[in-house]
């Protein structure tokens, strides 16, 4: 039987990591906002062309951070479905729920999979020792 202890440290490590996601994508956000900020100032509905604008003068630096988001976001998202596969106390059916709902919804899914889950695991807990 292969445990692992949880203990408030590890717990709290996993919340730090499951926000990074949604941080840096916020980052972007605000960014991409900043960016179009000519363009909301000029307070002309519809104006496509001044998005446009905007966007492709800016376009190497949005791709870049939305690259790096991307690639954080994978490597978090990896680490949690190690996790979720690893541990013995959930069934296979919400296993397979927490899959689908990480993967379709990642830098929102994996704070709410911390808060209800790893949060909530016990103090000692049983995982299989792989995760074939």
């Amino acid at each position: 039987m292969d445990t692992i202890i949880m203990d408030v440290r590890s717990k709290q490590r996993m919340g730090i990591i499951s926000y990074i996601p949604l941080i840096v994508f916020g980052i972007c956000f605000i960014y991409y906002l900043s960016v179009l900020k000519p363009v909301f100032a000029g307070n002309t509905p519809g104006n496509q062309i001044g998005f446009n604008t905007q966007t492709s003068l800016h376009y190497n630096t949005l791709f870049m951070l939305l690259a790096i988001s991307g690639i954080i976001s994978a490597a978090v998202l990896i680490y949690f479905i190690v996790h979720l596969a690893r541990v013995k106390h959930l069934s296979s059916a919400k296993k397979i729920q927490w899959l689908v709902f990480l993967t379709a919804f990642v830098p929102l899914a994996l704070p709410l999979f911390w808060h209800f889950e790893i949060n909530k695991e016990p103090g000692i807990l049983e995982i299989y020792p792989n995760i074939e």
